[in-house]
């Protein structure tokens, strides 16, 4: 039987995102922080933490080496050098609702208690009525 839960799942989400250097980066932050809360929904959690700041292509490219990456490959998929780019990082932290999950739960709990008292009734009617 699954019980009511106090410790919520968490998920962290990053993305480095290049911008054309005209772009309106209050736009540019809707469109990011639209993806993380429609990603996180899709999971059925919430964002909790929600992070932007404007990086230099100096610490966009130890970012992209972190993970596991190579500048001079980025720099070709984007047909540009990295300095040409302004460059967003975006961070946010989604968590289950527990309040949310811990409704369900009681919820299927009180149903299923329901449908085994209404299974004993039914068996003791048919019992009682076909003798």
């Amino acid at each position: 039987m699954t019980m009511p839960t106090d410790a919520p799942r968490t998920r962290k989400m990053r993305s480095l995102v290049p911008v054309v250097s005209d772009a309106d980066p209050d736009t540019v932050a809707w469109l990011a922080a639209e993806s993380f809360y429609r990603t996180a929904a899709g999971d059925s959690m919430q964002i909790v933490e929600y992070h932007e700041r404007h990086v230099s292509a100096d610490e966009a490219s130890q970012l992209i080496r972190q993970e596991g990456n190579r500048p001079d490959v980025v720099e070709r998929m984007l047909g540009a050098p990295m300095d040409q780019w302004d460059w967003w990082l975006f961070e946010a932290t989604a968590q289950v609702d527990v309040e949310f999950q811990n409704y369900l739960i009681a919820e299927g709990q009180w149903r299923n208690r329901q449908i085994v008292e209404w299974l004993s009734a039914e068996r003791l009617w048919q019992a009682t009525s076909d003798a």
